[in-house]
Order: structure tokens, then C-alpha cells, then sequence
């Protein structure tokens, strides 16, 4: 039945817009139960001092993983601006204009 829908133009679309929908609702419940999970912890990490403790310990393992994401991208574009000339050039400019305001 499926292969059958899928040769038609009608019926392909049928079974795709079925597909996108489910998909769509999987993304969703996923996203809501994430929501819930957070918000769960959230309340236990109110309720006792060990909780606040691991709430706060994590908000600040995702800041020093954010800090360090941006810092391995700052590593790639600067290695990829020397490679060429003209990147090389802004790249050096920046960092002389750095070294005069610092």
C-alpha cells in the first residue's frame, strides 16, 4: 500500500505530509519531555542545598564549554585566515590593532 501511494504524485505527497507530521510531533513530545525533565530538576534543586549546588556546578560547565567552543573557532579561522593572503593580512592587522589598544 505504501509503494502504491508513493507512485502516484497524490499519493506521495499524502505519505510524506503523514511522514512530516509524526515527525514533526516526535520532534515536539521530545522538546516537551526535555521541558519537564528540566523543570523537575530545577524544583528539586530549590528544595535541597546538594541540588543547588549540582544546578549551579553545571550552569557553570556549560559557560566554560561555550568559552572554550568559541575559543577552538577563533583557533580554526585564525589558522584558516593565514593560509590565505588576504586572510592573513586581516588577521594580522587585527592582531596589531589589538597589541596598540591592549
Amino acid at each position: 500500500l505504501n509503494r502504491m501511494a508513493r507512485a502516484s504524485e497524490a499519493g506521495a505527497f499524502v505519505w510524506w505530509r503523514r511522514v512530516a507530521s509524526q515527525a514533526r510531533a516526535s520532534d515536539e513530545a521530545r522538546v516537551h519531555a526535555a521541558n519537564l525533565f528540566s523543570q523537575a530538576l530545577t524544583r528539586l534543586a530549590h528544595k535541597h542545598t546538594g541540588g543547588c549546588f549540582m544546578l549551579w556546578r553545571h550552569a557553570l560547565l556549560l559557560e566554560d564549554q561555550q568559552k572554550q567552543a568559541a575559543r577552538f573557532l577563533e583557533h580554526a579561522i585564525a589558522r584558516m585566515a593565514r593560509g590565505s593572503v588576504g586572510g592573513a593580512f586581516v588577521w594580522w592587522r587585527r592582531v596589531a590593532t589589538n597589541a596598540t589598544n591592549a
